[in-house]
């Protein structure tokens, strides 16, 4: 393949990998009692030097206080991502709620409601 073609399967494989980091990062240091913080994508940006994790929260009310405790545990995401992913930078990261996820939330919730 062209070195662009691997380029891009390279930026898809570490996005794969990162986002199962960050599954398990989530799984284990993000949400608490009654309320669910997932990963729902992995965006790597050009050069690789920085990453976007999108991730939803349930209930939404709780969406402030995750956003506190991802900005509180970003540097251990960091050194995490540093140790188990050998790369010449360890990207920038960026948390963002998937608004889209939430969307689609709310349309499956009227859907459902419009059935009954």
């Amino acid at each position: 393949g062209t070195a662009m073609e691997e380029k891009s399967r390279r930026r898809e494989r570490l996005g794969e990998l990162y986002r199962k980091i960050a599954s398990a990062f989530f799984h284990e240091h993000i949400g608490g009692e009654g309320m669910i913080a997932s990963v729902t994508s992995v965006e790597v940006k050009d050069g690789l030097r920085e990453i976007i994790v999108r991730y939803s929260v349930w209930p939404d009310t709780k969406e402030g206080e995750i956003k506190k405790a991802l900005e509180i545990q970003k540097g251990a995401f960091r050194d995490r991502i540093g140790r188990e992913v050998r790369t010449k930078f360890v990207p920038e990261i960026q948390f963002l709620l998937d608004e889209g996820e939430k969307k689609r939330a709310g349309i499956e919730k009227l859907l459902n409601g419009a059935e009954e």
